[in-house]
């Protein structure tokens, strides 16, 4: 509802009701009860899509960086794992060069 209380003023101005093509002579009140029901539900429901969005935005984004450093520290461990692999292969070369074959 915060947002309905920061809104601006808007000035709406009556204009002349341009005939409807069926000649009918206008709204009855039970229609007009029923349009301002659902005016009131459209207005609640994006006020409410406009609250999570402001709420859960962070959170989205937050997920994301989760995410992220998740891939990150994966890959750093993969090429941890093929230095490791190649530190190793090259210390068992070294070894068989330096070794007297009979």
């Amino acid at each position: 509802m915060c947002l309905l209380l920061t809104a601006p003023d808007v000035a709406i101005h009556a204009k002349k009701r341009t005939p409807s093509p069926d000649n009918s002579k206008g709204i009855t009140i039970a229609n007009a009860k029923y349009s301002s029901e659902d005016c009131a539900t459209l207005v609640q429901y994006t006020i409410a899509i406009v609250e999570y969005t402001r709420r859960c935005g962070p959170l989205k984004t937050s997920l994301e960086r989760m995410h992220e450093l998740e891939r990150e520290i994966e890959e750093n461990d993969r090429l941890q794992r093929e230095k490791e692999k190649e530190v190793s292969w090259h210390g068992d070369t070294e070894m068989m060069d330096g070794a007297v074959i009979l």
